[in-house]
């Protein structure tokens, strides 16, 4: 689940076949690295003479990260 409300769906419907969800995992990257792989994979692109991503861009990820801390990071406590 990417939100809280997913994970209570989750929930409901593993409750109801007799389930339950006991771990979850949390993978961590340095955001710096984030960032560093989006502008090798362009420079690389480029290089190559291909096109860059048009999801591959520094403001792009910097949404991607505050979506996740508004809306996903929440399920850590919520588990």
């Amino acid at each position: 689940p990417r939100t809280v409300a997913q994970a209570k769906s989750l929930d409901q419907m593993m409750e109801k076949r007799g389930e339950k969800l006991d771990h979850i995992v949390e993978l961590k990257v340095d955001e710096k690295a984030l960032f560093a792989r989006i502008d090798n994979r362009a420079a690389e692109a480029k290089a190559g003479g291909a096109a860059v991503r048009a999801d591959d861009t520094p403001e792009i990820l910097k949404k991607r990260i505050a979506v996740y801390r508004e809306q996903t990071q929440p399920i850590l406590p919520y588990y």
